[in-house]
């Protein structure tokens, strides 16, 4: 009777998810400030800071999705969460064998960072289409379809693997034009991760393949243009050493990654072109997180980023861009009471430096001085085996002095655990 209880439970609980489209990331791991920064460059039309923070604190959930072997930390869950507009995501994780993890999941974001840098920005999800030049068609792809992770503890070793695949596409016609449109953006990436207890000491890292396929048309009756990528989207490898002393968990990790996609483009009358963007990308950070005592968690962490591409188009001279970042960011989780827990976090770009050069318009661009600031908030409620999390993120961007950008976003998620 116990186990029919517990799953009618978790079937009444997915259904309940799917009622209200409970579905995202990281919604607890957003009150203490470790996620991306949500205000947009009003230059380059990206997010600020491209890239996550979860490794500064352990048991982050969005942390699997970078390295499968950290599974082990969570047990059997399923959960949902969103942030009302792009970010819808859930899934469940399941032991179907002692020392053996498989999840399924939907809705985890796509990196979308070296898509970003070859085509133009289209908002939230909405493609351009440039009819005089084939790389502005783009349909942006924001998560994933599936996601699938098996994971293995073997003693103080734990081994996992994941699979990521996400497609995206739009077919348009114009009857007044007779032109059709038709767009497609898929994502695969394969991830491998490791976990060992090395004696007072612990280290995890991953390696990762990433490949992005576009393949675009726009045609009518007097022309047509089309245009396809071929290559890696990208390759990662990070890895994170943390040790404890006393109350203290400190955490050092760094990345190492390998960016470049081809575009082909071709029109009417065999014209054709290639586009291509490559580069290198580099992370090392440092975090520190603290237990005072068992109501009270506090952290602090740098987390370095270089990024250096150039991107060559057939019949004009390369362009250039690098980006240099040093956020830092704090936080505090307080367990208010037996039920209630609250999340404060703050994240500085100490350094955002920003740099593209055109030898093509002669033109380049430097934003050494930006400022950009992010504050956090967020608060849990547990309600026997669910836990219900809600967080504010108030974001700024300054450039040259004057505030040019900011953004508000929240997020509500809902999580069972069971055995």
């Amino acid at each position: 009777m116990k186990i029919m209880k517990k799953t009618i439970s978790i079937a009444m609980f997915t259904l309940l998810l799917a009622i209200n489209g409970l579905e995202a990331t990281e919604t607890r791991s957003m009150g203490l400030g470790l996620t991306r920064q949500t205000a947009i460059n009003p230059i380059t039309t990206m997010p600020v800071d491209p890239v996550d923070h979860f490794w500064m604190v352990d048991r982050q959930l969005p942390y699997i999705f970078e390295n499968p072997a950290a599974v082990s930390q969570f047990g059997q869950f399923i959960y949902g969460e969103t942030d009302g507009a792009n970010k819808n995501q859930g899934g469940v994780m399941l032991q179907p064998l002692n020392n053996i993890n498989i999840g399924l999941f939907t809705g985890v974001p796509v990196d979308g960072n070296i898509l970003d840098l070859i085509y133009p920005a289209s908002g939230s999800g909405s493609p351009i289409t440039d009819s005089a030049v084939g790389y502005g068609m783009f349909e942006r792809l924001l998560s994933h379809n599936l996601v699938t992770i098996i994971q293995m503890n073997m003693g103080k070793m734990s081994l996992g693997g994941e699979l990521l695949y996400g497609r995206t596409g739009m077919e348009e016609t114009d009857a007044n034009t007779t032109t059709t449109t038709k767009l497609g953006t898929s994502h695969f990436q394969v991830i491998l991760g490791a976990a060992m207890d090395l004696g007072g000491m612990n280290f995890d890292g991953s390696a990762s393949l990433s490949s992005y396929n576009v393949t675009n048309e726009i045609s009518s009756a007097a022309t047509t243009i089309s245009h396809t990528t071929s290559g890696l989207g990208s390759i990662d490898v990070k890895a994170r050493i943390s040790k404890a002393m006393g109350k203290s968990q400190l955490h050092a990790n760094l990345g190492f990654g390998l960016p470049g996609l081809k575009v082909t483009d071709n029109a009417t009358g065999g014209t054709s072109s290639t586009k291509e963007t490559s580069g290198m990308i580099l992370r090392a950070g440092l975090s520190d997180e603290i237990k005072i005592n068992e109501n009270v968690l506090i952290f602090a962490g740098i987390d370095f980023l270089r990024q250096g591409l150039t991107t060559k188009t057939t019949g004009i001279q390369d362009v250039n861009n690098t980006q240099m970042q040093l956020p830092f960011i704090a936080g505090v989780e307080l367990q208010m009471s037996e039920s209630w827990k609250g999340r404060f976090g703050i994240k500085n770009m100490m350094l955002n430096y920003l740099k593209n050069e055109n030898p093509n318009t002669k033109f380049t661009t430097s934003n050494a001085n930006d400022s950009a600031s992010d504050f956090f908030s967020g608060v849990s409620v547990k309600l026997s085996d669910v836990s219900l999390d809600w967080s504010l993120n108030k974001s700024f961007l300054t450039l040259s002095g004057g505030v040019v950008a900011t953004a508000v976003a929240t997020q509500f998620g809902a999580s069972y655990y069971f055995k």
